[in-house]
Formats: structure tokens, C-alpha cells, sequence
């Protein structure tokens, strides 16, 4: 490599591992409430450990008005999880074998792609690039109930272009056009087919037959002055991950995570920052999203669609002392959750404080988010083949946060920039 190319290599490797212990109290009451017809109790263990490798090489060459950019990536991933599943009898849990089992999960990545750039004149630039990934993997579930679920290989391959189109006169407008493909995969948890249990009525139980989603997007933006920025994306997703409410046996239910056909989203954003006096400036964002989901699962037809409008509202103050304020306020619209469930809207606000000492060295924050704990409830509907589920799930969300940043050294070097891991998007699929 020279001035005009560059070559770069990562290896990366990542191990993630969690315990849980769990005790489940079931209290079983009349109609009334008064009278205490029963007692389940139960205990589970659930064990999981995940290893990550991954290895990545990239090769970029300058030419001309061009730019080649190459490169391959190989990534390893290796799951175990655990499920010991306990009934409380005289205080004393015994192993029930039948409600417990082990699942590993192993999956092989191998990846190459080509992109070409190109900038003609000082304001357009193009480019067009092709990736080609080949996924293998298995799943087994050992567990003393037969399933016909036990052993689970896969093997694809697929091809993701992509091609852009972009304006910058560094001046007044911007504008860019883009349109590609992309795929996302199941998180490894949602594809471990045990339950796990949120009571007696209900429980979670992963899909090891979850297949991957592809993303056809298209997306244009513009920019004036830097300041107003306008966007308009537009996406169609195959084999949608959607959440299915489930009836189990002759009460309680469980959520599966299933693929379906087809979701598509629509959506404009505008963002504006605007200064009003020296203290005071604010950025307020607006996002519309009409979003439709449509398929047939197991002889059950869906077709959802939502209206979904978000606001953003950020201001930042300059107080006496130095101190620095920062407000915001979120709401949301109602929208659908994973493709099956009405959600109704909410709204929060946070707020955060900031004050510099010793030439900016130390910096000391505090901040409160969802003061008025208004973020954190969510009232929910479903109607899923005749099965209709409503509830509400609340918590407290009020956080408050001390931080305390101290810089040491010489504040004029230039600022170590970290570059991206071989190993992020396979981080980003763990999920507790």
C-alpha cells in the first residue's frame, strides 16, 4: 500500500455469558378475590454463553476520478443455553425434566464484496457496490420431550447491491439518492425454541426455524444550507420478524416470534436547528412513518397499517455559572409492535445539567430522564386468528445519572478515533 491505497485487517473475538435465577410465585384466587383456591410455585435456571469470532480484511485503491474498495470477512458464532426447570414442592424445588433442556446454536458467516466510487466533478459523486454473503448454521435442542424441532441446519447464500447518487455544492443544497438491499438476522435468543416463562399464563419461546429478513430500501435526502434536512425513505421487508400470540393447551398463551411475508414503511423526517439568542438554541425533529404489515401465517391472514407520527424537541440553555441546560420532549403516536400489536402513544421529557471546571478538564453532568414518568407505560392490543390479548405493561422509568469526565494530557492532540469492529453487528444480536 501507498498514498493512493490502503489495506486493513481486524480480528476480533467476543464471549457474553448471563445467569438467571428466577422464582415464580402463582397465586390462584375466586372471582371475588377473598378466597385462595391454590398455590404454584415454580423455580428456573437459565444459563447462556455466547462466543464471537470474527476476521475482516479491506483493500482501497485511489485511481483517477475512482475509488476501489474490496474486501472479505469471516465470522464464527457459537451459542449455549441452559433451561433447569423447577416445581416448589414443600418449599423444596424438584427437576422437572420435561420443562427443562439445553440449546446450542452454531453459525458460519463468509462474506466478500466490491464497491466503486466515483466523483466526476467537485459536486457529484456515484457509487455502486455488490456483497455476496454465505450463511451456514445448526441449531439442536436436546430435551427429554421429543420435538420435531431437535435439529435444525441451514445453509444460503444471497447477493445485497447497492447504489447511491449525491449532490454537495458546500454552499446551499445537498441532495443524495439511494437505493440497496440488505439482510438482518434473528437475534440468537429468539431462536432458541424453549420457554421461558413470564407466568403461569404466559411465556416466551424462541424459533429456530426463524429465518432471516431481506430489506429492499430506497431513500432521498436534501439539506439546505446545511440546517433544514428533508428525508424520504421507503422500505419493503420480506419474511417480517413479527411477534404471534399463541393458545397453550386449555389456558395461558405464549409469544412466538414467526416470520411474515411482508412489511413495508413509508417515511418523511424533517430536522431544523435554529438559534433564537446567545442562551438559547433548540433543534426540533418531526417524523411521519405509514407502515403496513401483510401475510398469511398457519391459515391466519394479517393485514395492519399505522399512521405513526414522532416529535422531537431539544433545547439548549445557557444559564449563570457556566452552566449548561439541556430540556427535550418526546411523544409518540400510537403504533404496532412487531407486526401484530397496537401500542398506544406516549410521551416523556428529560433534562440534563452541565458545568466545565479547570479550562474544561473536568466536567461534571447530571441528568433526569422521563421526569414525569409518563414514557414508560404501554397500553396493547392484539386480534390474532380469533385470539384477542390486552394489557397495559408499566415501570418506572425515572432515571437520574451523576457523571464525572476528567481529562488528562495535552487537550491539542488530535483525538484517537475508533473504527469499527469486525465483531459490532454480531454484538448487536444479543438481546437479554
Amino acid at each position: 500500500p501507498n498514498k493512493s491505497s490502503s489495506l486493513t485487517a481486524d480480528v476480533s473475538l467476543g464471549s457474553y455469558s448471563v445467569a438467571r435465577k428466577t422464582f415464580q410465585p402463582n397465586q390462584y384466587f375466586d372471582e371475588n378475590g377473598d378466597v385462595l383456591l391454590r398455590t404454584i410455585d415454580s423455580e428456573f435456571n437459565a444459563n447462556t454463553d455466547i462466543n464471537l469470532f470474527s476476521a475482516q480484511v479491506d483493500y482501497e485503491k485511489d485511481v483517477d476520478i475512482f475509488t476501489f474498495s474490496t474486501g472479505a470477512k469471516y465470522s464464527y458464532i457459537q451459542t449455549d443455553n441452559e433451561l433447569a426447570f423447577y416445581d416448589i414442592e414443600n418449599n423444596n424445588p424438584v427437576l422437572n425434566l420435561e420443562r427443562s433442556n439445553d440449546f446450542s446454536y452454531l453459525e458460519k458467516v463468509a462474506a466478500a464484496y466490491l464497491i466503486v466510487a466515483a466523483k466526476p466533478t467537485k459536486t457529484i459523486s456515484l457509487n455502486a457496490g455488490l456483497r455476496v454473503e454465505n450463511t451456514s448454521s445448526l441449531g439442536e435442542l436436546v430435551s427429554a420431550v421429543p420435538t420435531p424441532d431437535d435439529v435444525v441446519p441451514r445453509n444460503y447464500t444471497s447477493l445485497f447491491p447497492n447504489v447511491s447518487i449525491s449532490y454537495n455544492d458546500e454552499e446551499t443544497h445537498a441532495l443524495s439518492l439511494t437505493v440497496g438491499r440488505r439482510i438482518t438476522r434473528p437475534n440468537y435468543q429468539d431462536l432458541n425454541p424453549f420457554e421461558r416463562k413470564y407466568s403461569e399464563l404466559a411465556a416466551w419461546r424462541g424459533n429456530p426455524f426463524l429465518q432471516p429478513n431481506y430489506i429492499s430500501n430506497y431513500s432521498v435526502n436534501y439539506s439546505f444550507k446545511r440546517k433544514l434536512v428533508i428525508s424520504n425513505t421507503y422500505s419493503i421487508t420480506r419474511n417480517f420478524f413479527a411477534n404471534i400470540f399463541e393458545v397453550v393447551g386449555d389456558k395461558g398463551n405464549v409469544i412466538i416470534p414467526r416470520n411474515m411475508e411482508k412489511a413495508t414503511n413509508n417515511g418523511l423526517s424533517v430536522s431544523y436547528p435554529q438559534k433564537v439568542f446567545d442562551w438559547w438554541e433548540f433543534s426540533t425533529f418531526l417524523i411521519y412513518n405509514y407502515s403496513t404489515f401483510s401475510g398469511d401465517i398457519e391459515g391466519t391472514v394479517i393485514d395492519l397499517s399505522a399512521n405513526i407520527v414522532n416529535f422531537r424537541w431539544q433545547n439548549k440553555l445557557k444559564l449563570p455559572l457556566d452552566i449548561t441546560m439541556e430540556l427535550s420532549y418526546f411523544a409518540s403516536s400510537p403504533w404496532i409492535w412487531r407486526g401484530t400489536v397496537n401500542v398506544d402513544g406516549n410521551h416523556r421529557v428529560n433534562l440534563g445539567l452541565k458545568r466545565e471546571f479547570f479550562d474544561k478538564k473536568l466536567i461534571l453532568q447530571v441528568n433526569a430522564n422521563d421526569l414525569f414518568n409518563t414514557g414508560s407505560i404501554y397500553y396493547y392490543e392484539s386480534d390474532y386468528g380469533g385470539m384477542i390479548v390486552d394489557g397495559d405493561i408499566a415501570f418506572d422509568g425515572r432515571r437520574i445519572g451523576v457523571n464525572a469526565t476528567y481529562k488528562f494530557g495535552n487537550q491539542k492532540s488530535k483525538k484517537s478515533r475508533r473504527g469499527k469492529s469486525a465483531i459490532d453487528a454480531e454484538l448487536r444480536r444479543i438481546s437479554d
